[in-house]
């Protein structure tokens, strides 16, 4: 681990999340990207979708609002964007 406070964010997790929060994607292959990042976990979700997960601990709220924030910023204006929180 990275961080004193970092979260255990393996492939079990991820899954079981992912299916929780978007059950479209239960059928989806669910593979971890090799990466070095320090912040966020990240995983394919079949060949068209990305999940990422916060690696350190913060306020749920608080978390949840920067990552929709984030989300709207990417699907553009006008669009509305798909976040499970």
């Amino acid at each position: 681990m990275m961080h004193s406070d970092q979260l255990p964010i393996d492939i079990a997790v991820a899954r079981r999340l992912i299916h929780e929060q978007f059950p479209q994607f239960r059928d989806e292959k669910i593979t971890p990207v090799a990466v070095a990042g320090t912040v966020n976990a990240l995983f394919c979700i079949g060949p068209g979708h990305a999940a990422r997960f916060p690696l350190r601990a913060m306020e749920p709220a608080e978390c949840a609002r920067l990552l929709r924030s984030e989300a709207q910023s990417a699907a553009g204006p006008g669009r509305r964007a798909e976040i499970g929180v």
